[in-house]
């Protein structure tokens, strides 16, 4: 049974009638998100279904103005395919630059590149289209992968022959991805609490949740700054009614410039750590005011910006205290997709944070502090 909010894209053709082999793969497609990502929750599914909704939408479209059907596609149709994919994606406002349009056309190839795979070994709608040997009409390893299980000891050039090259993509794919769970999360919180100074902890608990609910990587939450979550700016986004602050770090993968509409209790959090735990931390430093830096998240011992390897380390530590070994590091564990909404993290979990840091926020003495981290087991924590 699916969820309400599992939902499944169903295809027509230009007569609107439907189109059998892509509804019926993508029933398959969401099946196998689920059973893969259950109970991770659903940006791992989100993320997958949307990748096959545009992938076959774009290959509907393609067959529509190409007037030929799903079964006669070759290698040199995926050519021309890629080719046309790729207009197709650069005329979107949203594209940044040519690298970026190929890597999204490859998205897309790869997808059906699978459901060919899935139309022939699986469902057996076609036959002697997917191979490596002679007589394929669609030249690839894919098949003798997935029936060996060697899938990842084969080079994408292989197993996807048409998709761009060189583009600065890795070799990931969705399902060779690390998706935190609530509970991972949840112990990444208790680890980080019980291993670490309370404002190293602070820090990064901060630091987990914006990343989380934004998908932001180590790039752009390094790049934050105070200025982001300002008294001004919050009063201003209120003042217009608005719930929502629109973000852009200024460090971001790819070079991309993207904008995150974060909800008002998030920006109010944020800011509650400003002017508490890091003002705080920055006196306890004892960095003079006018030295202060303008980055979000600093080190406690001297003020300094978080390197990306701090950061790296931080969380690749944690991840694997809490037994998340595969691809353990801050990038990966908390992958959303940019449409996720912020605000359904929910007043309750602004709540959990808020007191979670009121120790902080509520101004507590240097000499708690400094009596936290010369308490017993003390010797375990690690500043930075």
């Amino acid at each position: 049974m699916f969820r309400e909010d599992r939902r499944v894209p169903i295809f027509r053709d230009s007569k609107l009638q439907r189109i059998d082999a892509f509804n019926q793969y993508a029933l398959y497609s969401a099946r196998n998100l689920l059973d893969k990502n259950s109970p991770t929750g659903s940006q791992a599914y989100d993320s997958g279904i949307e990748q096959v909704a545009y992938a076959l939408q774009a290959l509907s479209r393609y067959l529509a103005a190409s007037g030929i059907e799903w079964t006669e596609f070759d290698d040199n149709h995926f050519a021309v395919f890629r080719d046309w994919v790729l207009s197709e994606i650069e005329k979107d406002p949203r594209c940044r630059n040519d690298l970026s349009a190929k890597r999204t056309a490859n998205y897309r190839m790869r997808v059906l590149y699978d459901f060919y795979w899935w139309a022939q070994e699986e469902c057996r709608l076609c036959e002697k289209v997917i191979g490596s040997g002679r007589g394929f009409r669609i030249r690839s390893v894919i098949v003798e992968a997935k029936r060996d299980g060697t899938l990842k000891t084969f080079s994408s050039k292989r197993l996807y022959p048409k998709c761009f090259s060189q583009v600065g993509e890795g070799s990931r794919t969705s399902q060779n991805q690390y998706w935190a769970t609530e509970d991972d999360v949840e112990a990444l919180i208790v680890w980080f609490r019980q291993n670490r100074t309370p404002a190293v902890a602070e820090r990064n608990v901060l630091m987990l949740r914006l990343a989380h609910c934004t998908g932001w990587r180590r790039n752009a939450l390094q790049s934050l700054t105070v200025d982001d979550f300002s008294d001004k700016e919050i009063a201003k986004a209120a003042a217009r009614g608005e719930t929502k602050i629109l973000i852009r770090p200024s460090v971001q993968k790819f070079g991309n410039a993207f904008k995150k509409p974060i909800s008002l209790l998030w920006c109010r959090m944020v800011n509650d750590y400003i002017t508490g735990g890091r003002e705080h931390l920055l006196d306890d430093a004892k960095v003079p005011k006018r030295k202060r830096c303008e980055f979000l998240f600093v080190r406690v011992d001297n003020g300094e910006p978080l390197t990306l390897q701090h950061i790296s380390e931080e969380f690749g530590e944690a991840f694997r205290a809490i037994g998340c070994e595969r691809r353990s590091e801050s990038d990966t564990g908390w992958r959303r997709r940019s449409e996720m909404r912020n605000d359904s993290c929910s007043a309750e979990l602004f709540g959990a944070c808020c007191r979670r840091h009121r120790w902080a926020v509520s101004g507590a003495s240097k000499g708690a502090r400094r009596a936290s981290a010369d308490a017993p087991g003390a010797a375990r924590f690690r500043k930075g």
